[in-house]
């Protein structure tokens, strides 16, 4: 399997995309997007939930959001839309002790 950082050789992502991510397992639907950022999901059924990540493409890095609690609802659209836009304003941000680099996997 062939490695890659973003900066190095940028993706296009769009929403509905599927991406693999570097040590992951299955790979991430993209949920929602903006010029900067992007949501992505995985399903986790033993729990019967999703596993998130959000990119920030300008950093070059991904991970979950800075808050110790969650209040969105990462299964669905509205939550992920929710979430971005939140991103967006600055309420919130990718987890600066969390994020792992962007690096994809072919």
């Amino acid at each position: 399997m062939t490695e890659r950082k973003v900066a190095e050789n940028p993706i296009k992502v769009c929403k509905g995309a599927r991406l693999r991510f570097a040590n992951e397992r299955g790979t991430y639907r993209v949920r929602c997007i903006s010029e900067r950022y992007a949501i992505c999901t995985r399903p986790h059924n033993p729990l019967r939930t999703v596993i998130y990540s959000i990119i920030d493409i300008e950093r070059g890095i991904r991970g979950p959001h800075n808050l110790v609690l969650n209040v969105y609802d990462f299964r669905k659209d509205d939550g992920c839309e929710e979430c971005l836009k939140d991103l967006i304003d600055g309420k919130i941000e990718v987890s600066s002790r969390n994020h792992v680099d962007l690096v994809f996997s072919e």
